[in-house]
């Protein structure tokens, strides 16, 4: 068999063992040692092997990623985003479907100290939901909103997601994660717009939601909304003018979210000690996944299959367009059965150097395709934000949840189709970027 047969073999030897269950790190840890073993000899295997795992989790810039996991644990366990929730809800009462866009308003908020599409989906299930439900709101339209809503985070900067995107393609993450600004607000937008129609044309949808709010009150009621917004502006304005790298940008985070619980007299030694512990786990799980990676891709640089996937899908009588398509359905099919992570470490050694020969921009190209993995995560019936919603929401029927996140699948597909159509609104903030 060709080295590029072998490749193709092992590509679909790890999702096969993903499938029965074998976690994702240890699956491309065993078929990268078996490709090295199959093309080469254990000579080199074993020298990659050993010096894979240690220049890999020691780059600086992934120290940004414990920094911004620690934030997000930071956030969730201190409440953030319960006060998020009522901030939210007082700006946007006089809008139609109030209490549904106050909690895609509030996730984009939670994302942008979270990073979390997981934690974001249980946080606003739990609050949320219930306040939806005392009000009338229609149950599809409430568990859809709130299964949907959780993968802004993905996109939203200090998105972890993003980051190792640039890790794994070598981009730089500090544009990567300025990169996500506009198209986040621009998938938050699409949501609001399909609330604002759907409650227009129905307005039962909204059951008895009458509450209102002034100006003065809303105001008021902003004391937590604006230190997040200013905490996340500073963190990504720094990052942006050059001030400080990913890794300080995400120190500067963790500190202003840390002195932020201080504020509001929530800071303790347990709390720190719980969201420092989490992220250890958290890291040292990823850690496992960064080192599977890099020595799975590394026996595909041998093999030599990205090489040829790329001459092949570039010499397809097709349109770049056509295969850009391609590339997106197949995402959102694997979307639906396993995790945004897995895809991007599995994926990416095979489909990056394809689409760069394709003549595609590596930024535009990352922002879009994490945003595609999350379309995959809420398309039923497998998508696995749906479970983490019905997991959060046990007395919920799962059909409810499948049939609420159609219409914001719409709205996905929608936004999918601006980024597409005009690229520089993923690519002109970080074009004026130095460096």
């Amino acid at each position: 068999m060709s080295p590029a047969g072998i490749g193709l073999v092992a590509f679909f030897s790890v999702i096969t063992l993903i499938l029965v269950g074998m976690p994702v790190a240890f699956g491309m840890i065993l078929a990268g040692l078996i490709v090295f073993w199959a093309v080469g000899d254990w000579g080199p295997m074993l020298a990659m092997a050993g010096m894979i795992p240690f220049n890999k989790v020691t780059e600086y810039t992934f120290t940004c990623v414990p920094l911004f996991v620690f934030m997000g644990n930071l956030a969730f366990k201190a409440g953030i985003a319960r006060d998020l929730y009522a901030s939210a809800r007082l700006w946007t009462a006089r809008i139609a479907g109030g209490l549904g866009q106050a909690t895609c308003v509030s996730n984009a908020f939670f994302g942008a100290i979270s990073g979390s599409t997981i934690a974001a989906t249980a946080t606003f299930s739990k609050l949320a939901v219930p306040e939806m439900t005392r009000l009338g709101y229609d149950r599809r339209l409430t568990v859809g909103c709130v299964a949907a809503a959780g993968t802004f985070a993905s996109v939203i900067p200090p998105s972890i997601n993003v980051i190792l995107y640039g890790m794994i393609t070598e981009q730089s993450v500090g544009k990567m994660l300025i990169a996500g600004i506009v198209p986040g607000m621009i998938i938050a937008l699409a949501y609001m717009v399909s609330i604002w129609i759907r409650v227009k044309r129905n307005p039962n949808l909204a059951g008895g939601d009458k509450t209102v709010a002034s100006l003065r009150e809303a105001l008021r009621g902003s004391k937590l909304l604006w230190p997040v917004a200013v905490t996340f502006f500073l963190m990504l304005g720094g990052i942006y003018k050059g001030i400080f790298t990913p890794t300080e940008g995400g120190a500067v985070g963790a500190f202003i979210v840390l002195m932020l619980c201080f504020w509001m007299k929530r800071l303790s030694w347990g709390l720190v000690w719980d969201s420092l512990f989490d992220t250890a786990k958290t890291i040292g799980s990823l850690y496992v996944i960064v080192v599977g990676t890099f020595l799975f891709s590394s026996s595909f640089a041998i093999t030599r299959l990205p090489n040829a996937v790329g001459d092949w899908l570039t010499g397809l009588p097709l349109h770049p367009l056509l295969v850009l398509v391609l590339i997106i359905m197949v995402y959102i099919m694997l979307g639906a059965i396993m995790d945004t992570t897995a895809m991007l470490f599995l994926t990416l050694p095979v489909i990056f150097p394809a689409t760069v020969k394709l003549g595609y921009d590596p930024i535009w190209f990352g922002i879009l395709i994490i945003h595609v993995f999350e379309i995959g995560m809420v398309t039923p019936p497998y998508g696995l934000s749906l479970f983490a919603a019905k997991a959060s929401l046990p007395d919920t029927d799962f059909t409810d949840i499948m049939m609420g996140v159609i219409p914001f699948l719409v709205a996905d597909i929608a936004s999918m189709i601006v980024l597409i159509a005009f690229p520089s609104v993923v690519t002109f903030l970080p074009n004026l970027m130095m460096g």
